[in-house]
This record gives C-alpha cells, structure tokens and sequence, in this order.
C-alpha cells in the first residue's frame, strides 16, 4: 500500500505532465502503451463481477435470512421481547436498504466501459500487427532487390524490375499502416485518462457508493443497538440458569464491560455483571421526572406531570404534523412562528432531523424533515427544537410533540397470514383468516403501559368473511407462561426452544380464551373469559354489531386483586367486565401483556391501529352532586 501511495504522489516523475504531441509519440513502443491500459480494463472488469457477485450473494443471505425470520414468528415469537423485535425492525431495514442500493447500482455499466475500453485496446493492438506485417513485407522486399542488385552488377533484370515494384507496394501498404497506427495511438493516448475514469474510478463510485449509502442506514441503526442498554436503562433480567433468583427483577444498568457484559443495581442496591442477552430493555421510568427537575433548575417552580405534549405558557410556536410520531421514525412537516430566518435545524427528543425540503411560504417557516427513531422505544412526551440559520441567537424549544410505540403482530395461528398494511413498512399489522373458522388466533407484540398499569390497543375490521356464520370475532389480553413451566418438560432442549410461551403444550389453541393467561371477550353468543373458564356474560354482540371498518378498541386496568376490561366500539363505550387476579398469574411476574385477536367466524380480517390514544375515562359523579345536577335541572323546567 505504501508503494502505492509513493506512485501516486504527484512529484513522481511517472506523474509528471508531457506533452501529447504526436512528434512525441513513441511508435517503436506502442505496445507498451497499450498493454497497460488492456490489463487495467480486464483487472477492474474481473474485480466488478466479483464484487457485484459477492454483494448479490449477501443481499441473497439476507432476504433467506429474513424469510426464515418470517417462518419462525409464524411458529413461536414469545421469546422476542418489544425492544428487540424493534431492533429487529431496524436491522431488517438495513438489509432492505442494502438490497434496493444495489438493484440501482451501475456495476453492468461499469463492465461496459471495461468492455468498451478493451475493444480500443484490441483495436490500436491489431493496427499495431497489421503495421508490424507491412514493415515486415517492405524489409523482406528491400533485402531481396539489395540481393539480386548485388547479384547483377548493375544489369537491371526483369526480376530485379519485378521486386523493385513490388517493394514500392510495400512501401505504400507499409505508409498506410503507419499513418492508421499513428492516429490511433494519438487517439488512444489522449484518451488514457478517460480509461482510468471509466474504468477504475467508476467501480468506485459505484461500490463506495453503495457502501456510504447503506453505511448511513446501518449507521442509525447501529445507534438504536448501542443505546438499548445504555447506562441509566432500566431493563428485565431473563433467562439465567444459575442465579435464577434474579430472574424477573427489573435493573438499572450501571456501567458497560468491555466483554460485552452490564454491570447493574439490582433493587436491594447491590451491583451483579449479567450478559446482554439476559437483559431485556424496559420502559423507562422518570423520563417525565427528569424533564421536571430540569424545569425546576431553570425557573424554579414545580411543572405538573403530563402523558401529553405539554402546553407552552404563551402562544404555541411550534407545530407538527403529525405531532404523534412512531417510535421508529417518520417524515413530518414542522412549522415554526416568529422565528427569524429559514429554518436550518431541527432535534426531536435530542436526535438530529433530516431536512428533506423546505415549505416556507410568506412569513411561515416549514420543513419537511425524516424524524429518526426514538431512543425510548416505549414512547413520551418529544421535546422539538428548531434552529433558523442565524442559530446563535434565533432558537425554538417546545414540547410539541410525542412518540407512541408501534404495535405488531408477533405470531398467529397456521390459519392466519400476517402482512403489512403500507407496502412501505417493514413491521406486520394485519391479521387475515386464510382457511377454515376457527384456529385463527393472532397475537400483537408487548403492549406497553398507557398511563400506571392501564394497558390499550386499538384494531379495524378489514373484511367479513363471504360464507356466514354464528362464530365471530374475540379479542383482549394475553400474559406468557412462566419460563419455569417450559422448562419442567422432557423435550429435547431444541423442542424447549420452540415451546410457545403462550401454553404448555407449545401449540396455540384453536380459539383464543383457551389461552391459559388470557383475558378475553366475544364470540357468539358474547361472554367473558379468563384463564380460559367463563367469567360472565356480555351485552355486547360483535356478530351482528361488528362490520368492516368497525373500530375496537381495548381498555385494561390492572388493579391490586382485579384486572377490569373495557371494550370501545367506535369510541362508544359497549361492555365492561371485571375479574379476580389469580395470584398464580403473579409468579414470577404478570408484566406487561400481549393483544390477542381471534380472526373467527364472520370476520376474516383485523388490522391493527397505530398510535391509537384510549377514551377518557368518564368523570366519576358523586351521589351528591348527580342530586344537585337533577336539581338544577328541574329548576329550569319553565312553569306555565
């Protein structure tokens, strides 16, 4: 490499400029001219075709990769906690980039030019064997009539006559060759820097080039790697064999090792190193906390908890749309007031924005801008701040808008497909019956807590099914088996690794309330279940209620001893339903817990909404007060 860059210093005399002139072309050595330039072409051809050959072979690794990825959340995805199918996600989208990068990459040009290059080397090269025959014929001539000369004494004979004519042709053949050569190495010389750029210059334009862009994608995505355990994370510890007390207790990652392993504060305070793989990201607590003491440092006065973008004290200034943003990213338009100047910059939650067009109009500021993902996957409150080009002294800071996590569905029955709803996302949102009524269960990847321990989720009925029927639909909640259950079997321990967590037997069950942890309502006729035992019957009938384009949304409290269910039919309140909690369900923890849909019956599909909110919770009414309302009204009653 050293040897390399020695050549390429521009002091090298190799490097140094001379003249093009044709007076200083070196006929005698043409073919080194060429053969330079020939051996280059072929060298950056043969380097294209393995290069383009290797990066095929990894873009067909990745695409076999993740359709095994896809057979294997159609089997068992209980293992794959929200942060990590997140990641996931992320990744998925580096191949996917990688993958389209290379589709519209100019390898196939690039092996043209090489082509092309090759045909005038091959081209100058035959010139050169055509002008070597000629002076070869004329030489052959001018020693023969130099021999019979010799040979004659002077008397010209008609064999001298005829060879003397002879070479006289081959003068001219041999003219005509040299005149041809010399134009074509003129040629061919000038164009040598042409050469080089179309040829090895142009690979790598085009191979740097797939690595930058794709490197810029892996690169965020490497972000998102890095920070799911970061210091000051909380996070769940799973799966230990030995210390298996530990198991289930929730962490706070102290320190990073440079093996790879996390030092972190178990809840009695003492500090254990554990693997990253039995650490499973959780939402953080005291975010909103964090953001209150620093209000408190800066103006001294107590800020009030919000689950929503706080409202500035004076007029708002900043505007986004949507201002409910994904965790993984979108692209959103932000318009700021009174701000001087275009606006130049602008953070989301302290992630850096990428200005993809600028919207201003009048004395409006706008952009549209490509929001990363948000380093807290279980969403919040986003601060937003927007910088004009004089940044120094014209900056914008509001809490105008807020994350929400995305919510998949992880795995399903074998009567169920599981795709996309946007051809442009890379997560699973819609659940379709494919065959049969029942055995159609579909289950969503952890919910994570709206507000305390109330948990929601929010679906759409896609499409009816043609034939009809007296099943339908039911949906609720879901919590997976204790490890410890799995683990008690005499499987194999390959078989233990594909064990659903959702039941013992590692098969999902052909309706959903036979879900041992579940919390569940509807069928027909309508009723309650939990842990798979009748709990109640309900008001509510999705079979003759439900039609497509019905909105369900999905309401859990977890209290002390009971756990309460609320369901929402367009947002209109239809059925509640409370029930025991099992303490059996406690052990080793509840957690959050899954959505589960069952896509029978009359409905065949069920997407999912989101960034769905719950209904507010109606306004309790004392009996007192419900006394003095009637009152009132009574009291307005006019009198005839």
């Amino acid at each position: 490499m050293s040897l390399l860059k020695d050549l390429m210093d521009p002091a090298h005399h190799r490097f140094r400029r001379r003249s093009r002139g044709a007076e200083h072309l070196d006929y005698e050595n043409a073919e080194a001219t060429v053969e330079p330039q020939r051996q280059l072409a072929a060298l950056v051809r043969d380097a294209t075709g393995k290069i383009a050959q290797h990066m095929g072979e990894v873009v067909q690794a990745h695409s076999t990769l993740m359709q095994g990825l896809q057979r294997y959340f159609g089997l068992d995805v209980s293992g794959v906690d929200t942060s990590a199918m997140a990641l996931m996600q992320e990744c998925a989208s580096v191949t996917e980039s990688f993958e389209q990068h290379l589709k519209k990459a100019g390898f196939a040009d690039v092996m043209n030019s090489c082509d092309e290059v090759l045909r005038e080397c091959n081209a100058v090269a035959s010139l050169l064997h055509d002008r070597d025959e000629a002076l070869s014929e004329r030489q052959h001539y001018e020693e023969k009539v130099a021999t019979l000369n010799s040979v004659s004494r002077g008397v010209i004979t008609e064999q001298i006559a005829r060879n003397r004519e002879k070479l006289e042709r081959a003068k001219e053949a041999h003219q005509v060759k040299e005149e041809d050569l010399t134009t074509a190495l003129q040629v061919f010389i000038y164009r040598r820097p042409v050469h080089f750029r179309q040829t090895l210059l142009a690979l790598f334009r085009q191979h740097i080039g797939v690595l930058a862009l794709v490197g810029s994608k892996a690169q965020e995505a490497m972000k998102a790697v890095n920070s799911e355990l970061q210091v000051g994370v909380r996070a769940r510890v799973v799966g230990l064999q030995k210390a298996v007390d530990l198991n289930e207790l929730v962490v706070t990652v102290q320190a990073e090792e440079s093996t790879g392993r996390r030092f972190v504060e178990l809840p009695n305070g003492q500090q254990k190193s554990v693997r990253v793989e039995n650490l499973c990201p959780q939402p953080a607590l005291g975010d909103k906390d964090k953001h209150e003491a620093t209000s408190v440092t800066q103006s001294e006065k107590p800020v009030e908890k919000a689950t929503e973008p706080l409202q500035p004290a004076g007029p708002q200034r900043l505007r986004l749309d949507p201002a409910r943003i994904p965790c993984n990213g979108a692209e959103v338009v932000v318009e700021a007031k009174d701000l001087a100047g275009a606006i130049s910059e602008v953070s989301v939650d302290g992630n850096s924005c990428e200005v993809l067009e600028d919207l201003s109009r009048g004395g409006s500021s706008a952009v549209r801008v490509r929001v990363p993902a948000s380093r807290n996957r279980a969403g919040g409150v986003a601060e937003v701040e927007v910088r004009s080009a004089e940044w120094a002294r014209h900056i914008v800071r509001e809490e105008a808008a807020s994350y929400f996590p995305l919510i998949t569905f992880a795995t399903c029955s074998p009567n169920v497909a599981l795709t996309a709803q946007a051809r442009e996302t890379d997560y699973l949102d819609v659940a379709t019956r494919q065959r049969g009524l029942i055995s159609a269960v579909a289950l969503t990847s952890e919910l994570s807590p709206v507000h305390g321990d109330r948990y929601f989720f929010q679906v759409k009925v896609e499409a009816l099914a043609e034939k009809r029927s007296n099943k339908t639909l039911a949906l609720g909640f879901v919590w997976p088996l204790p490890h410890a259950l799995l683990l008690d079997s005499d499987e194999a321990p390959q078989m233990r690794r594909r064990a659903s967590h959702w039941t013992s037997d590692g098969h999902m069950p052909e309706l959903a309330y036979q879900l041992p942890r579940s919390f569940v309502v509807g069928g027909d006729p309508p009723k309650a279940y939990m842990g798979g035992k009748e709990l109640a019957k309900i008001t509510w009938r999705p079979l003759l209620e439900c039609t497509v384009g019905t909105v369900l949304g999905l309401v859990l409290d977890v209290g002390p001893s009971t756990l309460s269910l609320t369901v929402y039919q367009d947002g209109e309140e239809k059925c509640k339903v409370e029930g025991p909690l099992n303490e059996d369900w406690r052990w080793p923890s509840l957690g959050a817990p899954n959505g589960v849909v069952d896509v029978c019956g009359a409905v065949s599909s069920i997407s999912l909404c989101q960034g769905a909110q719950p209904p507010d919770p109606p306004l309790a009414v004392t009996a007192g007060e419900d006394e003095a309302e009637e009152s009132k009204k009574r009291s307005q009653i006019p009198v005839h």
